[in-house]
């Protein structure tokens, strides 16, 4: 049987006991790194997913993934427990219903009609107020505009935290977030393309450039930069600003073509 949540403090303040003792001394456990990890396992409880990393750099490996199961398997929070399953996930937890619950929810997401929340005036450019393709997909789906606007950020989180893992298990949900109808989307899932380097979407991560206003396209473009491949690098020169492609460029070469190489 799996340590709970209680009997894991314990056997933290146990180990920080006996270390003393061993060490020639009594010392008192580390009552602040307890208050902190009873902080962020109260966190994750209330719906907030700072606490996930907060358990993971408090405890380690070993100790962390089972208290990230117990909460996975009683969190009433889809986001949180994509959150989770994420971080066990990235521990390497054997458990492979955790990346399956990940590639469901981002399989969701891409399959979603909802468009860009925001309206593009005539260049291209994005404005700060709701576009009426998005106000009447809202309309439409009997929720206001600012629920639908969290939804899509609920969306994007999805295919984010598959696109980064790097696992190639995830190419055909990328391959469908790439042709979603909210730029933000595609644009995350080019870069999850690009960091599997998947030479074979180059030709759909730039049609999603043609078909998106400019700013979404260059977006949406700087996922380009990172694959050796003739026909992306021209096509980030043709949808970013110059100075935006040479930066990317030089971050490209420094991170191995990685466009999440500091995702950890």
């Amino acid at each position: 049987m799996k340590p709970g949540v209680k009997q894991i403090l314990h056997l933290a303040a146990a180990c920080t006991l006996t270390a003393g003792i061993a060490g020639g001394q009594t010392v008192r456990p580390d009552q602040a790194q307890a208050s902190a990890l009873t902080d962020a396992i109260a966190q994750v409880r209330s719906g907030d997913g700072a606490g996930v990393d907060s358990i993971v750099k408090n405890l380690g490996r070993e100790q962390a993934i089972p208290i990230l199961e117990d909460l996975f398997a009683h969190s009433e929070y889809i986001g949180i427990k994509e959150r989770i399953a994420s971080a066990l996930y990235r521990l390497g937890d054997k458990d492979g219903a955790y990346w399956e619950f990940m590639l469901a929810q981002a399989k969701d997401a891409a399959r979603s009609t909802a468009p860009y929340p925001y309206a593009y005036d005539a260049q291209g450019k994005m404005q700060r107020s709701y576009s009426p393709e998005f106000i009447a997909w809202a309309k439409a789906w009997g929720v206001t505009p600012e629920n639908a606007e969290a939804a899509t950020w609920e969306d994007y989180r999805s295919v984010l935290l598959v696109a980064t893992a790097g696992d190639r298990r995830a190419l055909p949900v990328l391959r469908q977030a790439l042709k979603s109808p909210n730029s933000l989307i595609a644009s995350v899932a080019a870069k999850g393309l690009a960091q599997l380097q998947d030479r074979e979407s180059v030709a759909a991560i730039i049609k999603a450039c043609e078909r998106a206003p400019a700013d979404a396209a260059a977006l949406i473009a700087s996922a380009l930069v990172y694959f050796d491949d003739a026909r992306a690098q021209s096509a980030a020169d043709q949808f970013l600003p110059a100075e935006t492609a040479k930066t990317l460029r030089a971050y490209a070469r420094e991170h191995g073509d990685k466009p999440f190489s500091t995702v950890r």
